[in-house]
């Protein structure tokens, strides 16, 4: 198994945006957004299927470098088999519904695409890649790589950095944290809007750039607790 690092992974992700910004018919300038569909369909030849691929919705998506047949489910949750060719992505039915965030389904699609172009570069540097035979801690790595590769792919600095300047962000965010910092927070809630991102895959994202310092996403004003001493209230806790 090739193991690439992080760097390795940025350097195939800004190939992937140069290409797809030539096979966009308008301007880079008017490029806000990567979409995975047209990654996969456009620029590598992939088809999307989708489909219920567990009984219980815990799988997202799947691919395979090789013909793999597995078991997917219909709308009716009826059973049948479908071979994945090493061209072809499934993806969960459920990520079209319009209660899913637009984000959630984009990320999915794109990480598939990410296993398929990390096949390749296995391939092609003659690593025999084997579709769900490896132990935990190799598929962790796997799928770690694929997350990076995708994120990159989803999110290049250009756009982060351009979607940002749209909505009137800084150049660098110390705090994002919808308490202390509402203003901040939604515009950068319209900023991962406009890359079609979730704000958890955005806020990973600009830290990896260093364009955020410190995020409170899932704990609004935590921060504070840095300053809690025992006896205070929030009565008297600002009123020195």
């Amino acid at each position: 198994m090739i193991c690439f690092s992080r760097n390795d992974l940025e350097r195939i992700g800004k190939k992937v945006t140069v290409a797809y910004m030539r096979s966009r018919e308008v301007s880079e300038d008017d490029v806000y957004q990567v979409d995975p569909e047209q990654v996969a369909q456009d620029l590598f030849h992939l088809s999307l299927a989708h489909f219920h691929l567990s009984s219980d919705r815990t799988v997202l998506g799947m691919t395979s470098p090789d013909e793999y047949w597995v078991e997917v489910f219909d709308e009716h949750m009826e059973s049948k088999f479908c071979c994945l060719d090493g061209k072809t992505i499934l993806i969960e039915q459920d990520l079209l519904s319009e209660t899913v965030p637009l984000g959630r389904y984009n990320f999915t699609v794109m990480h598939e695409v990410a296993h398929q172009i990390l096949f390749y570069y296995s391939a092609r540097e003659g690593q025999k890649v084997k579709f769900r035979q490896y132990p935990s801690c190799e598929k962790d790595w796997i799928e770690w790589q694929a997350d990076t590769l995708a994120a990159a792919l989803l999110m290049p600095e250009r756009l982060v950095r351009k979607a940002m300047t749209f909505v009137a962000l800084p150049p660098k965010i110390y705090l994002l944290d919808s308490l202390l910092c509402p203003e901040e927070y939604t515009k950068f809630r319209d900023a991962a809007a406009i890359l079609g991102v979730s704000k958890t895959a955005l806020a990973i994202r600009m830290k990896q750039l260093g364009l955020l310092e410190h995020s409170d996403l899932f704990s609004p004003g935590k921060i504070m607790d840095i300053f809690w001493e025992e006896g205070d209230t929030w009565s008297n806790k600002f009123a020195s």
